[in-house]
């Protein structure tokens, strides 16, 4: 199965991810080499024609991406 991210605004995918998540749940994507992106999870679309499942989320600015960085692994 395919899970594929969707802006929502721009209507462009950003992303593959392995897991389906729940509606409203806040995931960090790396959609280039250079930049993170940090979204909310807008609506879940199963499409089984396809075999696939889009997940429609809003673009938000980095707020916990920005805390993770800061964190000593």
């Amino acid at each position: 199965m395919n899970i594929f991210v969707i802006d929502k605004a721009s209507k462009k995918n950003v992303g593959v991810i392995d897991f389906i998540p729940q509606k409203g749940d806040r995931i960090v994507l790396k959609p280039s080499l250079w930049k993170n992106c940090e979204c909310i999870v807008e609506c879940i679309l199963y499409y089984p024609e396809d075999h696939g499942v889009l997940i429609w989320v809003s673009m938000v600015e980095p707020y916990y991406y920005n805390m993770i960085k800061d964190i000593n692994w």
